[in-house]
């Protein structure tokens, strides 16, 4: 999906999905106060689908949540960022 046609792929799935927020993410953003265990959210300043915006939205809503959004990333974090997102996720398991 990083590819030019793969991205454009996605772009399309997920504008068919931004179309009903509530009904494709609703129980998901009501879910996250339920979060139990430590959790990092990681964000790309780049995400060409949600805004830095929509990270802090969701690290609020999950209790004790951390936040990390990388320079020059776009939506898929993990693949774009790997040493770091593992760097991170080991960092926040060591903490605990």
């Amino acid at each position: 999906h990083l590819t030019p046609s793969g991205m454009a792929m996605t772009r399309r799935i997920f504008q068919r999905s931004l179309t009903d927020l509530e009904a494709n993410y609703g129980e998901v953003e009501r879910m996250l106060p339920e979060v139990g265990v430590p959790t990092l959210v990681v964000w790309g300043d780049d995400d060409p689908f949600f805004s830095t915006d929509v990270a802090e939205r969701t690290r609020a809503a999950i209790p004790g949540a951390d936040l990390v959004v990388y320079d020059r990333t776009g939506h898929f974090v993990p693949e774009e960022r790997p040493a770091e997102v593992a760097s991170d996720v080991l960092a926040l398991l060591r903490s605990g």
